[in-house]
């Protein structure tokens, strides 16, 4: 029987005082699906050897990716892990962090890895009308985060509703349901 080596990975989410009362998001593009649709993502990636914790490997991900000084986070805590794809060879550990004041204009944006970062209000992310679902023939549903410059959707869209379940409940009331398809009876 052979062993699954899964590999850790850390992400950080951090939420600044800016923009609105409630804070905002910072995401990034790293590439784009087949469909030619970019992909947003959180700063994040694979746990280093110098990394103590994957807290560090989400502040160090972070500070390479966006330039965001480590300084300048404040970790909270950690959502439980999850695995980024279907066969469960990395495994996620996102991790919530308050950034403070910033302006998104003076980070430095690795170029070989980042496109754009972009800020949601938690106003707008809660917001009943900017969320919505994607449901999937082969038997899964997804939230999908709408409403502003770009659609927040996949793992990126499963963490945030993660995160503002908790964070947020008396703002963030979203409830995700998977309707059965009808199976009709072959005549």
């Amino acid at each position: 029987m052979a062993v699954l080596k899964v590999r850790p990975w850390a992400i950080t989410w951090t939420v600044a005082p800016d923009f609105c009362r409630n804070g905002c998001v910072k995401s990034q593009t790293l590439g784009h699906h087949l469909d030619g649709s970019p992909r947003f993502l959180f700063p994040g990636g694979m746990k280093d050897d110098v990394d103590l914790d994957l807290s560090q490997t989400a502040l160090r991900e972070t500070f390479e990716e966006i330039g965001l000084s480590t300084e300048n986070v404040n970790i909270w805590g950690n959502l439980p892990k999850i695995p980024s794809k279907k066969d469960g060879k990395i495994e996620v550990t996102p991790y919530l962090g308050f950034c403070g004041d910033m302006d998104t204009s003076k980070l430095v944006l690795d170029d070989s890895e980042v496109d754009t970062v972009f800020t949601r209000t938690l106003t707008s992310l809660c917001d009943p009308v900017n969320v919505g679902s994607t449901q999937f023939s082969n038997g899964y549903t997804l939230p999908v985060f709408l409403g502003g410059e770009f659609r927040i959707w996949g793992m990126t869209a499963i963490l945030l509703h993660q995160a503002l379940t908790i964070l947020a409940p008396g703002m963030y009331n979203y409830k995700l349901r998977h309707v059965r398809p009808l199976h009709t009876k072959p005549s």
